[in-house]
Order: structure tokens, then sequence, then C-alpha cells
């Protein structure tokens, strides 16, 4: 029989693709964060497991592309796994700020800022390039944490 046979659509093959991959993001941020950790430790750890299995499993790629099109398409789970990653995300982050330790102003939009910026990464990355997925995620870790601790002041000048 043929793949079809299987399963409706290419689209339903990607959904369980991305399923996969964002259980797996879940059950490793399950493990490696509690909620006594600080919230800086607690993205960090989000982070390194968003980027770490974006970049580990390259059918992935397409995924990032074409997500929106697949949630509207796809099974209220495939949604669900996806809303929980970035609720976790935003929790963080409204938690650093309430404790002080992020400085930007509005959560969501930091989430989303965040996300934004994971969900590239795979549309560059290249197994054999310079760097591993680990090291990208350190680098992109520190480099977004850094921004929610000391962002940019980028009100418009007040006019004399």
């Amino acid at each position: 029989p043929s793949l079809y046979y299987y399963v409706k659509s290419k689209e339903e093959v990607l959904a369980h693709i991305f399923q996969y991959i964002f259980q797996n993001i879940l059950d490793r941020v399950a493990t490696s964060i509690s909620p006594e950790m600080p919230p800086q430790r607690q993205l960090h750890e989000l982070i390194l497991a968003c980027v770490i299995y974006a970049c580990r499993y390259p059918e992935g790629r397409i995924l990032f592309l074409y997500e929106s099109h697949l949630l509207d398409i796809c099974n209220p789970e495939l949604q669900a796994l996806r809303d929980d990653d970035q609720q976790q995300m935003e929790d963080a982050i409204a938690t650093g700020m309430k404790q002080g330790v992020f400085h930007v102003t509005r959560t969501k939009l930091a989430t989303l800022a965040l996300i934004g910026a994971l969900h590239s990464i795979p549309l560059w990355y290249v197994p054999d390039g310079p760097l591993s997925p680990v090291e990208i995620a350190e680098y992109y870790a520190g480099m977004l944490i850094g921004g929610l601790i000391a962002p940019l002041d980028v009100s418009p000048p007040h006019s004399v």
C-alpha cells in the first residue's frame, strides 16, 4: 500500500513530525525545569530544548515555514502542544518581570519575539556547520535572556 493508505495527506505526515518534536521539547523541559528555579534559568532550559530539538531533526525545518497552516488543519492536540511550549516561556518571562529580573514591559510581545528568534534557527542551521546545536542554543540563550534583563530604551526622544 502507498503512504496515503496510512495517512490522509502530506500535511498529516508533517503534523506527526511536528507533534513528535514538540512532545520531545516538552518532555525535556519537564525533567530539567522546576518551579523553584530562577526564571532566567527556566528560560535558559526552554531555549536549549527548543534549539537542540529544532536542529536535531532536519525534517522539522519545513515545519517552521508551515506551522500556522498545519495548526489550522490539524487536531487540537497539536495546537495544545505548541501552546504549552509558548505558555511556559511566557510564564517564565512574567515571573522574571514580577521578580524584577527582567525589565521588559510587555510579556506577550517579549514571548513572541523570543519564539520568533528561535523558530528562525532551522531556516539557516546547517548540520555540518561550525557550531553545534548546543553552542547555538547557549549563544541564543545568553543573547535573548540578556535582552530581557537589560533591554535598550527605544522610546522616542523628547522634543525640546
